[in-house]
């Protein structure tokens, strides 16, 4: 995997004479995708562990778009922060209960928070 990401990057630097491979290009493109970096990481363990969630970025919108419905509601950024914390924390654990107690399989359960995520997004925005 890392060879292929290398060899990726050397044929992008050849074919762009290596005006892109600067540490200020890197350090800029690592800042705009941190938040998919963190997904990613988080998406690791749950893809090791075999199973999947289809429905992380809808409850990322999700959270998102209520993060900043209650910051503009004069919350604060702290507690914006930690009231966003908790609420993806118990979307985490009302998913979790239907997989790991329900035995309901995890893609028909993250498929549904998907979708349920998802218009939940689309109504609040």
């Amino acid at each position: 995997m890392i060879m292929m990401l290398a060899l990726i990057m050397i044929v992008f630097a050849f074919f762009t004479n290596g005006v892109n491979l600067n540490s200020r290009n890197i350090s800029n493109i690592l800042i705009q995708n941190s938040y998919i970096l963190i997904l990613a990481v988080g998406m690791l363990l749950i893809i090791i562990l075999g199973n999947i969630d289809l429905s992380v970025g809808s409850v990322l919108a999700f959270v998102g778009a209520l993060s900043a419905m209650l910051y503009n509601l004069g919350i604060g950024m702290f507690l914006t922060v930690v009231l966003s914390i908790i609420i993806g924390l118990l979307i985490g654990v009302f998913q979790g209960f239907w997989i790991a107690y329900l035995k309901i399989p995890a893609f028909i359960v993250t498929l549904a928070g998907l979708s349920l995520f998802r218009g939940l997004t689309y109504i609040i925005t």
